[in-house]
């Protein structure tokens, strides 16, 4: 596992996995009960459940340029955030935070959530 603090970027990033559903059904989805206010804040930018491969896109894009914060290790493996800004089909941009687990030192990432950032 990586050690904790910066990382110039996520481990194997390029490798990462990203479950349709917690896209489109989740995040992207207004009408999840959980995911909804995610999915109005990610509307603005133009996204949506159809657009979902666009915010896939976007995702890989931010991880491959900014760095990546690591967490100490945990029962579920090792924990890693990553800020930066995305751009929406509709050319607006928003800054968001993403989180990001490894289970063990042979798994690539897999997505766990992201949501737009507060602080500036």
């Amino acid at each position: 596992m990586a050690s904790v603090g910066f990382h110039a970027r996520l481990p194997r990033y390029e490798e990462v996995l990203i479950p349709v559903a917690k896209l489109r059904d989740y995040l992207l989805d207004p009408n999840h009960l959980v995911g909804r206010p995610k999915a109005i804040c990610f509307a603005r930018l133009g996204f949506g459940p159809r657009r979902w491969r666009l915010f896939e896109e976007e995702l890989r894009e931010l991880i491959s340029r900014e760095p990546a914060w690591a967490f100490p290790v945990g029962p579920h493996g090792q924990k890693f955030q990553v800020w930066g800004t995305i751009r929406g089909p509709w050319k607006r941009s928003a800054k968001i935070v993403t989180y990001w687990i490894v289970s063990s030192p042979e798994s690539p990432p897999r997505f766990v959530t992201a949501y737009p950032r507060s602080k500036p």
